[in-house]
């Protein structure tokens, strides 16, 4: 911008630097136009002289006229020359006046309409050049009076140099845009990565939050359904894992922790119990849950239940699904359940897939 505006200034000097041309010309003319008429006066002054001069040859020449005379008295050629002296000087006198009457007249003529037309561009020349820095006081601000108090010349030079210097500051400064450039473009790059890791922090933030509530609510509906279970629930769960454990463990207790009692009434945490009974326990409480969700007998389905069970606890097992009133469905791939079955001689529907 600053470069810009320097221009403006370049280009007010160049318009300044073109109208002091025409008005220097235009003062040239007028010049010579009043040294044309001092060189009229002088010519006047010339005719003076001349004058002058012509007298007092005339007045030598009288002299020798009449010291001739007095010489040669009563000569005839002293006297046709005396005539002729005589009418010449009066013709010199008569023709001279009649002719410096004339250019008197046209002189004064000439003087007056030169002075008047001198007078008329001096005036034009003063009111131009007032209202031309005027013009450029009101367009390009008042530093432009200073130029009409100096050198236009050096001002539009320093101008120039100061022009110069402003397009090397311009380069400088694309020099090192440049160079900032790739910089410039790897914050951006980083800008944009920051936001796009800010959009997954809030979306982690808000699963987070989503999670959380989500355990809340897990927690607070696990408390809630081991208060409001019924000691219905817990029989049913005592029955189902006294009946599969053929009498060795009969009550299940479910409050912290799972903690059962055997038939000698001391009570083991599950963790201290075997693997194949802790399977036992956990299946005697889904089936109970199963059975306690609603009354009426939808069908339980096993898939690949049974493959941490001895034969003798599977034994125990399929007599207790056998014996309630739901349609049970195992899906496995060995055919243990099957033997089984058989070999107890229930009646089932068997389908290979």
């Amino acid at each position: 911008e600053k470069i810009e505006i320097n221009f403006e200034k370049i280009e007010s000097v160049n318009i300044a630097k073109n109208k002091f041309k025409e008005f220097n010309l235009f003062n040239e003319k007028i010049k010579l136009k009043e040294e044309y008429y001092i060189d009229e006066s002088d010519d006047e002054i010339n005719h003076k002289n001349n004058k002058m001069i012509f007298v007092i040859l005339g007045i030598i020449f009288l002299v020798l006229f009449i010291f001739n005379f007095l010489k040669i008295k009563n000569n005839l050629i002293n006297f046709i020359l005396s005539g002729l002296f005589l009418l010449n000087i009066f013709s010199y006198f008569v023709i001279n006046s009649f002719k410096r009457k004339n250019i008197k007249k046209i002189t004064l003529n000439n003087k007056q309409k030169i002075y008047d037309e001198i007078k008329d561009e001096k005036i034009i020349l003063k009111n131009n050049i007032e209202k031309f820095k005027n013009e450029l006081i009101n367009q390009y601000g008042n530093y432009v009076e200073r130029y009409f108090n100096n050198d236009i010349d050096i001002i539009y030079n320093e101008l120039i140099n100061e022009k110069n210097s402003l397009i090397l500051e311009r380069k400088k400064l694309e020099l090192e845009y440049s160079n900032i450039l790739p910089k410039l473009e790897r914050y951006v790059n980083l800008v944009e990565e920051q936001e796009i890791l800010k959009d997954e922090l809030i979306n982690l933030a808000k699963k987070n939050a989503g999670y959380s509530i989500a355990k809340k609510l897990l927690e607070e509906a696990y408390v809630e359904i081991k208060n409001s279970v019924t000691p219905k629930f817990f029989d049913n769960l005592s029955d189902v894992v006294k009946t599969i454990t053929n009498g060795k463990y009969v009550k299940v207790y479910v409050n912290d922790e799972i903690e059962v009692e055997d038939y000698l009434g001391k009570i083991y945490s599950i963790d201290k119990l075997s693997f194949g009974t802790i399977e036992e326990i956990y299946f005697s409480l889904r089936v109970s849950i199963a059975l306690m969700i609603s009354e009426e007998k939808f069908p339980i389905i096993l898939d690949e239940s049974f493959v941490y069970f001895d034969d003798n606890r599977l034994r125990s097992i399929l007599n207790y699904l056998y014996s309630l009133d739901n349609q049970i469905i195992i899906l496995s791939s060995n055919k243990r359940e099957k033997n089984l079955l058989d070999f107890e001689n229930y009646d089932y529907n068997f389908i290979q897939l």
